[in-house]
């Protein structure tokens, strides 16, 4: 009867250590159907922007665009018309740091053309990276028009549509 209370506490002890042996594995503790980091990425393919480090390459919150150059507007340009005053602030993220930001902008027709510059400000309580410049645009006519902002090897183009409106600026 000694000896049947150390068998039977061997009896008991065996499953349990086999259990906890199956339970974890030789395999640090990761069930192989769960994955245990960030998905692998396909690699690029095109060419991206170069960006120094740390900068930006997503739009912020209310911006559109991508990399290198972002742009905010009121309205996503829903109010752009002929003659008036329409403003735009872009945000650079590709080290471009000058006075003015060349921006041309072009009418679909072939028949107009006007170039602005942004001047370089510094927005109040701005978190997001990159240099700022804001403008006042002047369409002078109504149509399809393509703005390109230029910031050294960064370029963006955006498609806009001016409504009739004001008197054509001078």
């Amino acid at each position: 009867m000694r000896h049947t209370i150390p068998a039977l506490a061997l009896l008991i002890a065996i499953p349990i250590a086999a259990s906890l042996l199956l339970a974890c594995g030789d395999d640090n503790g990761y069930d192989d159907a769960t994955p245990t980091g960030p998905a692998p990425t396909a690699p690029a393919t095109g060419e991206e922007p170069t960006l120094p480090p740390g900068a930006d390459a997503t739009p912020g919150e209310n911006e559109l665009g991508q990399a290198p150059i972002f742009w905010r507007t009121l309205d996503k340009f829903e109010t752009l018309t002929a003659g008036q005053e329409y403003k735009i602030v872009f945000r650079v993220t590709n080290g471009y740091a000058e006075d003015t930001l060349p921006i041309e902008a072009t009418a679909a027709t072939g028949t107009a053309s006007v170039t602005f510059d942004a001047a370089r400000t510094t927005p109040e309580g701005e978190e997001d990276k990159g240099t700022f410049y804001s403008v006042n645009i002047v369409l002078p006519v109504e149509g399809s028009w393509q703005l390109t902002a230029r910031a050294g090897a960064g370029e963006v183009t955006v498609d806009v549509e001016v409504a009739p409106g004001g008197s054509p600026a001078s």
